[in-house]
């Protein structure tokens, strides 16, 4: 009877671990510091409630970036990779060769196999968000979508993104109306109340 339920879990082991090894991966380095053409994570220039100080500056040490990906050209349906969240290095300045923005706002992240891809189209979206500092926790971020016609998938060595748009822009959020409204009419009660006192 034992042999029998081990030859049926060994059995089971084989067929999931043909299953993993069926699907293939890509791999990626998640990293625009080396990839051409060097487009940085920096603070929009028209958004509002963005201090005049950080408009249109790169982003600093504070801010991590994350990376998600899809199959096919896509807008939307990211999976996002945990172990890819990395900060902007802060002591980076222009990219290798002189070539690129000298005002920072890049990252160094790790090469990430992308089980499930095996050829073609993917889409990437790189997601920035404001992690310590005054503004973290507030849904300071931005984000950035685009598609590589392929990456380098089974053994071959890991590929930089190509394809890359424009910069990974950070925007400040703006309040909703109904929580404007909702501060305004906090804000009337008060005086009523302060009124009635006196």
């Amino acid at each position: 009877m034992k042999r029998k339920t081990l030859a049926a879990v060994l059995g089971a082991a084989g067929v999931i671990g043909m299953a993993i090894s069926s699907y293939g991966q890509g791999n990626v380095i998640f990293n625009n510091y080396g990839a051409s053409p060097y487009y940085a994570v920096v603070y929009g220039t028209t958004a509002q409630h963005i201090p005049a100080g950080l408009a249109g500056t790169a982003a600093g040490a504070n801010v991590n970036v994350e990376l998600g990906w899809a199959l096919g050209t896509v807008t939307s349906g990211f999976t996002l990779v945990p172990s890819s969240i990395t900060a902007v290095n802060g002591t980076l300045t222009q990219p290798d060769d002189g070539v690129g923005s000298p005002i920072g706002g890049w990252f160094q992240g790790p090469t990430l196999a992308l089980v499930g891809y095996s050829a073609g189209p993917i889409s990437f979206e790189i997601l920035a968000t404001v992690a310590s500092g005054p503004n973290a926790g507030l849904g300071w971020g931005g984000s950035l979508v685009w598609t590589e016609p392929s990456i380098p998938s089974g053994l071959s060595p890991a590929g930089y993104f190509t394809a890359m748009p424009g910069d990974v822009v950070i925007v400040a959020p703006v309040p909703e109306p109904t929580t404007l409204a909702l501060a305004g009419l906090g804000g009337l009660a008060l005086l009523a109340f302060r009124r009635k006192q006196a």
